[in-house]
């Protein structure tokens, strides 16, 4: 079974991140994919990668655990 991370992401506040989560979710269901961490992303999309906590604990995660797939 691959195991994979989820990354949802949305810009301001008054967004969510249900139908990622949702849709993303079905994909792994329909694949028999194993979803192993999510990272929720709120952030403009103006900030570099540096500037942004949950990319970095993402990109930590990948490099410390074996992953298959992200999906975003």
């Amino acid at each position: 079974m691959k195991k994979v991370v989820l990354l949802l992401r949305v810009s301001t506040n008054s967004q969510d991140y249900e139908y990622q989560r949702n849709t993303l979710t079905d994909i792994c269901n329909r694949n028999g994919w194993e979803i192993v961490y999510t990272v929720e992303n709120k952030v403009s999309g103006a900030k570099k990668n540096e500037e942004r906590s949950e990319i970095m604990e993402l990109i930590e995660y990948v490099k410390n655990n074996k992953v298959d797939k992200v999906l975003c």
